[in-house]
């Protein structure tokens, strides 16, 4: 029997729909990648977004997502509660949790034995990195650089706001994938601060 009849009348899809379920769950959430993975002919990436969010509004779809993930997260000895703790704990973690600072500048970073499990969890990144600046006739100048960077919290808060269904359609919003907004939106503010960087590197030290 061909797959796509067997899957048709096993789960009631087709075998483009059970394939969308489960890239849905492999490109965490995504729905524009995950559609695009699992159309056998391509498409634009606004069509993929349009085609994506008329499936994920079938009960059926979301049904076959929710068992997938059950099954996933049952592989990695979790339930949707501990899922939904940690992300979470990265939605409300911020900068302040991490680490303190003064008006001077001097900034004290915690040690591991000091953070919980919620500043951990919320940890993507930490980086050390030295420097020896040779002196004459004097000992080096050893300079240290510790770099902290915390998960995405905006993903977190949309994770959030897709579980507990906050997200509604209203009229007089365009019929676009939320995800893929916010997902531009972000990728702009993270180029605005690429270009600021380079800005800062450009200028002399005068100090």
């Amino acid at each position: 029997m061909p797959q796509n009849k067997w899957l048709k009348q096993k789960l009631g899809l087709t075998a483009v729909e059970e394939s969308f379920c489960r890239h849905y769950i492999a490109t965490r959430c995504n729905a524009t990648e995950a559609y695009i993975k699992s159309s056998p002919e391509g498409c634009k990436r606004s069509t993929a977004a349009q085609k994506a969010h008329k499936l994920l509004k079938r009960d059926d779809i979301r049904q076959r997502i929710n068992e997938l993930m059950l099954k996933y997260l049952a592989k990695l000895d979790l339930t949707a509660e501990d899922v939904v703790q940690g992300i979470a704990r990265t939605a409300t973690t911020t900068m302040k949790d991490i680490a303190s600072w003064d008006a001077d500048g001097s900034i004290q970073i915690k040690t591991s034995e000091e953070m919980g499990l919620r500043e951990v969890s919320a940890i993507k990144q930490i980086k050390q990195t030295r420097r020896i600046i040779p002196q004459k006739g004097e000992e080096p100048i050893i300079e240290t650089r510790l770099e902290v960077a915390l998960n995405d919290q905006l993903r977190a808060w949309e994770l959030l706001g897709r579980y507990f269904a906050l997200f509604v359609d209203r009229k007089q919003i365009e019929r676009k994938d939320l995800g893929e907004k916010l997902k531009r939106a972000m990728e702009r503010i993270k180029d605005r601060e690429k270009k600021a960087a380079k800005v800062v590197k450009l200028v002399p030290d005068t100090a």
